[in-house]
């Protein structure tokens, strides 16, 4: 251990952290943050926080069948580091799960699907969680639709449900992703969506794609106009603009 490590271990433990961050240069705090965080990790759970294991091993619970093993290396045996489990990423500032990659990249077809169950509602416990891919999975929510504890994951900025043989409607729920960026709900089967105006409440997206998505019921007239209101510079309104391109009156709201 350096000198200067040492030094601020020491300082870490004689006073509080806080006071520590105000006497150091921007640069030294952020390194005694990383080291105080490596330090409230129990060594017994690898380099992962206890609850964010938790919350894993507990999706895959929920998981009936994964056909070709994704889910292998999640095992909490031996001291186990869930961050270096297949899919999972972890922040290499905080040690927190940031990045949850299941999805498939075979082509849209029932065969190809590897995980098949239920999304289970302990993806809550990972408080810090920007990227989750789900798709071309045969995964669907408590009561066989998308689940609407999806909306609850503030952090994401990353969603991808594409290709899950969801069924019912798309919760509107997901308009409290404030931080979203990508949104792809496309090829979820009979998913559908009577009231779309929830897209607009999710300012900061870039790319959205909700291909195969009845909407049908949408009112349109509403919503063209406040999808041109806000997104008019993005692909996201381009997007949308296709949906409702057989909509006569389209036009005369955007």
């Amino acid at each position: 251990m350096s000198l200067l490590t040492a030094m601020f271990l020491s300082l870490a433990i004689t006073t509080t952290t806080t006071t520590v961050l105000l006497l150091l240069t921007p640069a030294a705090a952020t390194a005694l943050q990383v080291m105080m965080t490596q330090l409230r990790r129990p060594s017994g759970s690898g380099g992962c926080f206890p609850g964010e294991m938790d919350a894993l091993l507990e999706f895959k619970e929920g998981i009936a069948d994964d056909t070709t093993g994704l889910l292998a290396s999640w095992r909490p045996e031996d001291g186990q580091d869930c961050c270096r489990w297949t899919g999972v990423r972890c922040s290499d500032r905080t040690g927190h799960i940031v990045k949850l990659n299941l999805g498939s990249r075979e082509s849209i077809n029932p065969f190809a699907m590897r995980l098949f169950g239920e999304i289970s509602h302990s993806l809550l416990s990972l408080h810090h969680l920007q990227h989750l891919d789900l798709s071309h999975n045969s995964l669907e929510g408590p009561t066989g639709d998308m689940p609407e504890f999806l909306g609850s994951l503030k952090s994401l900025r990353y969603l991808n449900l594409s290709g899950i043989p969801f069924h019912g409607l798309v919760p509107p729920h997901l308009g409290n992703l404030s931080n979203l960026r990508v949104l792809d709900l496309s090829y979820t089967a009979n998913s559908y969506s009577p009231d779309i105006s929830w897209v607009t409440r999710l300012r900061r997206l870039r790319y959205l794609n909700m291909g195969d998505v009845n909407l049908s019921m949408a009112d349109y007239r509403t919503s063209a106009s406040r999808f041109a209101r806000t997104y008019t510079r993005r692909n996201v309104y381009s997007v949308l603009r296709r949906y409702f391109t057989s909509k006569s009156d389209f036009r005369e709201y955007t």
